[in-house]
Parts: C-alpha cells; sequence; structure tokens
C-alpha cells in the first residue's frame, strides 16, 4: 500500500490471520461452538420477530400510538430488572439461566402464535406479552455475557467476542429482519412460529452443554 510502511502491512496481516486461527481453535472447542450455534439461531429468531412484532402490534389495533406502548412494555422490565437479573446470574447457574429464560420465551411466543391463530388476541394480552418477555431478556442479557468467560479459554476470549456480534448483526440485525418481512407479508403467525423454534433450538444447544456451577 503506497504511504504505508511495510511492517505495518506485516503487523495487520500477521494480527488477521491470528485471529483466524484464533476462530478455527474456537470451533474445535464443544461448549463455545454450541452457545454460539444456538445464539446465532435465535438471533435471527429475534430478527424476524422484530418485524413480525410490529406488523401483528400494528395490525391489531391500527395504532402507531399503541405500537410504541408495546415497545416500551417490552423495553422497560428489561432496564428496570437488569441489576435483579444481575444478582440473580450471581446465585445461580448462568447456563440453566440461559436455559430457563429460552424456554420460557419460546412457550410465550408458541402461546403468542397459538391466540393469533385462534383470533383472540387483543392489546392488552400483547403488552403482558411483552412485558413478560422483557423481563426474561433481563435475566439473559447478564447470563449470557456471565457464561462465556466460563466455557472459553482465556486465550480464545477475543475470537469468542468478535465472532459473537459478528454473528448477532449478521444474522440478527440483516438476514432475520429480511426474511421476517417476506415471513410476515405471508402469515405474521408463521414467522412468530420461526422465532419460537428459534428458542428450542437454542434451549437444545444449551441442553447439551456441561453443567456449570
Amino acid at each position: 500500500m503506497r504511504g504505508v510502511p511495510n511492517h505495518f502491512v506485516y503487523l495487520a496481516y500477521c494480527g488477521t490471520v491470528k485471529k483466524k486461527l484464533a476462530m478455527v481453535q474456537l470451533a474445535k472447542h464443544r461448549e463455545p461452538t454450541l452457545l454460539v450455534s444456538g445464539q446465532t439461531i435465535s438471533s435471527f429468531g429475534d430478527g424476524v420477530a422484530l418485524v413480525a412484532l410490529t406488523l401483528l402490534v400494528l395490525d391489531t389495533t391500527h395504532s402507531v400510538t399503541k405500537l410504541a406502548w408495546f415497545a416500551a412494555a417490552r423495553m422497560t422490565p428489561t432496564v428496570v430488572f437488569l441489576l435483579i437479573g444481575g444478582a440473580i446470574v450471581d446465585r445461580f447457574s448462568r447456563r440453566m439461566l440461559l436455559l430457563i429464560s429460552d424456554v420460557a420465551r419460546a412457550v410465550l411466543t408458541g402461546a403468542l402464535v397459538f391466540m393469533i391463530a385462534s383470533g383472540l388476541l387483543r392489546f392488552w394480552e400483547l403488552i403482558i406479552f411483552a412485558i413478560l418477555f422483557g423481563s426474561f431478556d433481563a435475566v439473559f442479557y447478564p447470563a449470557i455475557s456471565a457464561l462465556t468467560p466460563e466455557i472459553v479459554p482465556v486465550d480464545l476470549l477475543p475470537a469468542m467476542n468478535a465472532v459473537r456480534p459478528l454473528a448477532n448483526n449478521l444474522v440478527g440485525n440483516m438476514i432475520g429482519p429480511a426474511v421476517g418481512g417476506i415471513l410476515a407479508a405471508f402469515s405474521t403467525s408463521l414467522a412468530i412460529g420461526v422465532d419460537c423454534a428459534t428458542f428450542v433450538v437454542s434451549a437444545t444447544a444449551l441442553s447439551l452443554m456441561k453443567a456449570t456451577p
């Protein structure tokens, strides 16, 4: 590269190679692979649900204001209970808390699919769904942050910290919403059902991991 000293190019190249080798080594460890695989699939479901739930609330209420209330109902317990979630994570198995959170959110989304299909869904039930979902999110986030250093060797933590955001951004923020828009255009219940299935896959991956303290 013109204007860039050769030793800087060499160091950048070595850093890239080292990171790639670390990612290969990370893939050889069973527990991190299960965690990343399960959470990547779950992130895809989150992206699908992001679009599907927005369209569902608008279709159910025909109100942008109520959509804002739904978003607030989901985010408020996550913020409020995040400190409580952190305290719970310090006392119990992180893997088990993640498993409980995924199973609970699978049940919630499954119940939502049933209510959509039965035509019984109303706005106040969407608010209850949002509050419960946000509460389990408050446990999930500190639990996964605490579990990662427990199952990943210290020298591979930088690779793990690079892989997870990459997978979440690519799959959860790009591919998931794009697929969610297509599925929701055909059927909102189908799109949310896909989200439910991804929680089941994530929970299965967690259940296959070795128990942690």
